[in-house]
């Protein structure tokens, strides 16, 4: 049997169609690789079914004879040229059933067959699944181009590991040198880098298994695990530490004692100390882009994005924060503007300290700031510092600064030091150094804005002090504090709210924003 390019008619079992027919060979046809690059290759069989948004197309090399029968050769194409057709048929030739498909990103490799011509792969991924059949008729009507559709790859990024990978069956020199590659969004990213496969629990999982099985199968021992292969477990079976249950690390043991190889117990039980702290590292790293999407985010973004949100209270925060003003005879917009202007502008010298000073407790002061919280999120707020060696231990990592019932206290915090924090200037954070955690000490010159609230009681007696210093004229830290101070006075309990109210970072971004623009 020889290969002979026709007119589609029917498609044979076990046989894909290639842009020819296999047909049977008249006395003195061609030999069976007239059509150079396809039989060669072993390309696995199209699947008809297949509807996926990454595909690695190949271009055969066609002799000579294949164009008086409707084909030509792209051997002497150029990346360029290969990569125009495929964006023009995405672009301008789309099949009805695939509307609205779009290329995102395209690479192209041209490679050496072994009778001496060249032919091509095109890694793409798509806006979506489709469909390739309409897209492989309108680049050999459109363009002569007889193409094979792989739908067996799992991402991009194994697409494009075919062309850019040696591997036995491709020694390294056999690779194209000089790919082309395009993306929708901007320049495509390197290559090596894309075609490394994404860290998953399952294919970590696949990894470990394919080594054991390996080592099985040659009589070798098992090779020896690390703590990405507790990754894979640790995933795969949701143990997970939560504030009210922390036995992630027992539910893992557990498991191991049934599920787990030898070697893969045996590191677990040396590495036992070491579980509870790893199963935490573990889905900090798996969660890492969810992570990213709500933190990576500036301040001022972060506020829009929650004011976009779905309100978590059922509308009660913002009535009852703005009767909390208004009792008191706070302007909500003055309020709000000085709110916005701490999360815009952080910490510096010309933007003052916010301090919400009550009298008697229960006014709504805390209840004005508490959405903060959830809004950045609890890691990302530096709470009121306690007495110890360290107390702003960890400030560098925070994006706001919110000090409940902070008493401007000299024992936890220098005044010296409070007043540069306060102004917006550098000042030193001591950390410990018997750890192998920290490096020396820290030079802190974050932006994160700083929220109090205060009773009178406590910030009377301050003021007290820098009155008298500013009467008399003497030079005092408590007058230089507060210059620094913006102190909004609470004298009125908010009446007792119906039931509890949620801490909504929606209504309080919808308030703030409302009011200061």
């Amino acid at each position: 049997m020889s290969c002979e390019l026709s007119t589609p008619t029917r498609r044979l079992r076990r046989k894909t169609w290639l842009g020819f027919h296999v047909v049977e060979a008249p006395a003195g046809a061609f030999s069976q690789h007239d059509v150079t690059g396809l039989l060669a290759e072993e390309l696995e069989t199209e699947v008809d079914s297949a509807q996926k948004s990454v595909y690695l197309v190949t271009l055969p090399a066609l002799k000579p004879g294949a164009a008086a029968r409707g084909y030509v050769s792209p051997a002497a194409w150029s990346h360029a040229e290969v990569l125009r057709v495929f964006l023009s048929v995405f672009q301008q030739r789309q099949p009805e059933a695939e509307k609205g498909v779009e290329l995102e990103c395209v690479t192209v490799f041209r490679e050496r067959h072994a009778a001496g011509q060249y032919h091509w792969h095109v890694a793409l991924k798509a806006s979506r699944s489709f469909r390739w059949h309409g897209y492989k008729r309108a680049l050999h009507v459109e363009h002569g181009l007889a193409t094979h559709w792989s739908s067996s790859h799992t991402g991009y990024w194994s697409a494009v590991r075919y062309g850019v990978m040696p591997s036995p069956q491709k020694p390294l020199e056999d690779l194209d040198v000089s790919p082309q590659s395009w993306a929708k969004a901007g320049p495509h990213p390197d290559l090596f880098e894309v075609a490394q496969e994404p860290v998953t629990a399952a294919a970590l999982s696949r990894r470990r298994e394919k080594k054991v099985k390996d080592a099985a199968a040659t009589g070798k021992p098992e090779p020896r695990p690390t703590e990405m292969d507790l990754y894979a477990v640790i995933v795969k079976n949701g143990f997970k530490n939560t504030p009210d249950d922390a036995n992630a690390a027992a539910r893992l043991i557990a498991y191991l004692k049934v599920h787990g190889t030898p070697a893969l117990v045996s590191f677990a039980f040396k590495n036992r100390a070491k579980l509870p702290a790893l199963i935490d590292d573990v889905w900090s790293w798996e969660k890492v882009e969810d992570y990213l999407e709500t933190h990576a985010k500036c301040r001022l973004d972060q506020l829009y994005a929650a004011a976009s949100a779905a309100c978590q209270c059922h509308g009660r925060w913002m009535p009852r924060a703005l009767l909390s003003l208004s009792c008191n005879g706070v302007p909500a917009e003055a309020f709000c503007k000085d709110v916005f202007t701490l999360l815009r502008d952080g910490r510096r010298a010309d933007v003052p300290v916010m301090v919400l000073m009550g009298r008697f407790g229960g006014e709504g002061k805390s209840f004005l700031l508490a959405p903060l919280r959830p809004m950045y999120g609890q890691a990302h707020i530096q709470a009121t510092p306690q007495r110890g060696s360290f107390p702003l231990l960890g400030l560098e990592s925070k994006k706001v600064a919110l000090l409940d019932d902070w008493c401007f206290d000299e024992s936890v915090i220098p005044l010296p030091t409070q007043l540069l924090w306060y102004e917006g200037k550098p000042f030193p954070l001591p950390r410990p150094q018997n750890s192998n955690q920290y490096s020396g000490h820290l030079l802190y010159e974050g932006s994160a804005p700083i929220f109090v609230t205060v009773k009178e009681k406590d910030l009377g007696p301050l003021q007290a002090q820098a009155q008298v210093a500013f009467t008399q004229g003497i030079p005092s830290e408590h007058t230089m504090l507060l210059r620094r101070l913006r102190i909004y006075r609470f004298t009125r309990p908010l009446p007792q709210a119906d039931g509890h109210i949620l801490d909504c970072p929606v209504c309080f971004a919808q308030m703030i924003l409302r009011f200061a623009l």
